[in-house]
């Protein structure tokens, strides 16, 4: 009974037509609704989403304008910072689009007017949206007043090669001026350049960098100071070396008088070779090295002195230019002969004695001059102990010495004698 009403009216026969024979448009007016509505809700800047960037790197502005005021930062506040967070606000058309390259931070020091140690808020750029939120939003700085001064430029040498002597002749600039807070710039003692000569067997001039020390060695951050240059012009000059040996002859290096008695040894000098440096024909010249002589009268005793080299025109090096020279001294030996020298008799029993008096004899003494210079013969204690004789004939050992003079030896012609005991009667006659 419905489907008989239903064929009576035909706009529902129509539509009903329509459902059931048009499904592929019917979806297809699906996708482009989908479409329309999300290209308006692309392009509506009024819809917005939140977007987070973190560990952004935060960079230093405004160094110029402080130091125009006359100040400078301490240590850069940026050293320990680990990262920056940016929280944006970012239309939806634009979230793709956000990224670490186009959001900015800044530590602008352009505002700060004063010295001492305060909180400097970080500046956030953002090609894409608005800024949140930063974390950390300032960042404390340490700010002194403005110094300067001049240091010195030192050089160097690295790389150097054998058999050759290297110098760095000329540094251009010589001195550099920094700039920064009092207490870094205070504490700068020298720039130093090092100087690279890898290979080099020529005269060279190159550009160098250079470090900043503080008297205690430690290199100094450039980054917090300004330069008055940024680099350093060494010169460097190269020769080829020679190890020559110091001429130690005697009678080079010695001049004089030996006291008597006295003689010179030998002669030492240290270091006994030293290397030059010079032209290479100059080299092939030369053999041997020179010193000043030492010139000394009436020597005793052995002594050291330094003297410089003899200097030779051309040589550009000496590894020293000084030695030190050693004259070993020592006292001669000598001699002396005494004849008719009496014999001296020691602890003669007395119940016993000789039968004649011995007779007298020569001596030779040795020992050192200064021992023998003055030596007489009356100064010769020559002596036979008799304390352990007997009645009877026998030989005895003649001893020598001289008082006061232990180390001088003696040669007898006759190191023993024959002597005779007899028995002393009670009235002191003989048998």
């Amino acid at each position: 009974m419905n489907e008989s009403k239903n064929k009576k009216h035909p706009l529902w026969a129509t539509l009903c037509g329509w459902l059931t024979h048009n499904i592929g448009l019917k979806l297809l007016s699906i996708v482009l609704a989908i479409a329309l509505w999300t290209i308006v809700v692309y392009n509506d800047d009024s819809i917005t989403r939140s977007r987070t960037i973190d560990d952004l790197t935060a960079i230093l502005n405004g160094q110029t304008t402080l130091s125009a005021n006359y100040l400078a930062l301490v240590k850069n506040p940026l050293e320990d910072l680990d990262g920056v967070t940016v929280e944006l606000e970012v239309p939806q058309s634009q979230y793709s689009r956000v990224n670490t390259n186009n959001v900015r931070v800044r530590l602008d020091l352009s505002n700060v007017r004063n010295a001492g140690t305060q909180l400097v808020p970080l500046t956030v750029n953002s090609t894409y949206g608005t800024v949140k939120n930063v974390y950390p939003s300032a960042i404390e700085v340490d700010i002194e007043a403005l110094d300067s001064r001049s240091v010195p430029m030192n050089a160097s040498i690295t790389g150097k090669a054998d058999g050759y002597w290297y110098s760095v002749r000329s540094l251009n600039p010589s001195t550099i001026t920094v700039s920064g807070a009092s207490s870094i710039v205070q504490n700068i003692a020298q720039a130093r350049v090092t100087v690279d000569v890898a290979g080099m067997t020529e005269d060279d001039t190159r550009a160098y960098s250079f470090q900043l020390f503080d008297y205690s060695g430690n290199e100094i951050p450039q980054e917090l100071v300004t330069r008055t240059s940024s680099s350093v012009s060494a010169t460097v000059e190269i020769y080829p070396t020679k190890e020559l040996p110091v001429n130690c002859d005697i009678n080079d290096v010695l001049m004089g008088s030996i006291a008597d008695g006295y003689a010179v040894d030998s002669v030492a000098i240290s270091p006994a070779t030293i290397t030059v440096a010079a032209s290479q024909d100059l080299l092939d010249e030369l053999t041997s090295l020179a010193v000043e002589p030492v010139v000394a009268n009436n020597i005793s005793q052995s002594f050291t002195v330094r003297k410089p080299i003899s200097t030779l025109k051309g040589i550009r090096y000496y590894s020293a230019e000084e030695v030190y020279i050693t004259v070993n001294v020592s006292e001669r030996e000598d001699t002396v002969a005494f004849s008719e020298v009496p014999i001296t008799l020691l602890n003669i029993p007395g119940d016993l004695m000789l039968s004649r008096m011995p007779d007298p004899i020569s001596v030779q003494v040795f020992g050192l001059y200064s021992d023998i210079e003055d030596l007489t013969s009356d100064m010769l204690q020559v002596t036979v102990d008799l304390s352990e004789s007997t009645q009877g004939d026998g030989m005895y050992p003649v001893h020598v010495s001289v008082p006061g003079r232990p180390l001088l030896t003696f040669k007898l012609s006759t190191p023993e004698i024959p002597l005779k005991l007899i028995q002393r009667d009670a009235q002191g006659t003989n048998d």
